[in-house]
């Protein structure tokens, strides 16, 4: 692979989508709400990948979202955090990443890009997107029939670690073979 920037992407929502349609403003209520993104950001250069950027953001939405799970817990880390954003300001944060990425990475797209496609029709600023590589490790380089990403990282033995962790590693031993 030449050089390239990577952006891994793991996302937390309140809960799974109820429609398999592609998101849009008419049908927003069937979407899950963002609640946290988890990134890292780096460069794949002569088979290796370094670090650029990494972190998280938390949707400062507690006030206009009905929370499925521990709203208490959510509501903590939240308070907590330094990197609470809201809807609008997130998407326009995440564009200037992603105007330096060529190919973004995730587990189960059609769930994650979904959630952040929605959320930015939600702040009407438009995600730029479309121009990059896509890549799902749900379906890349492996056999196995829609794994979950601990599903996957036990049958390639990567340990237990935080998803966005999982997932660059998941990715780099899945390309490396």
């Amino acid at each position: 692979m030449i050089k390239k920037n990577i952006c891994f992407i793991w996302t937390v929502s309140n809960g799974d989508h109820q429609t398999d349609d592609q998101p849009n403003k008419k049908h927003l209520y069937e979407f899950a709400r963002l609640v946290k993104l988890d990134f890292i950001f780096g460069t794949w250069d002569n088979n290796d990948f370094k670090i650029v950027k990494s972190g998280n953001y938390i949707i400062d939405n507690r006030y206009r979202v009905d929370f499925f799970g521990d709203l208490p817990q959510i509501v903590q880390e939240l308070d907590k955090s330094e990197n609470k954003i809201t809807y609008d300001k997130f998407i326009v944060e995440f564009n200037k990443i992603l105007d330096t990425t060529n190919v973004i990475v995730v587990h189960d797209a059609n769930h994650h890009m979904k959630t952040i496609i929605s959320e930015s029709i939600r702040a009407n600023v438009p995600l730029r997107y479309d121009t990059k590589l896509l890549i799902d490790t749900i379906s890349f380089k492996h056999n196995l029939d829609k794994p979950t990403i601990y599903d996957l990282a036990k049958n390639l033995k990567i340990k237990n670690e935080k998803e966005i962790e999982l997932l660059k590693n998941i990715f780099i031993k899945l390309y490396k073979s």
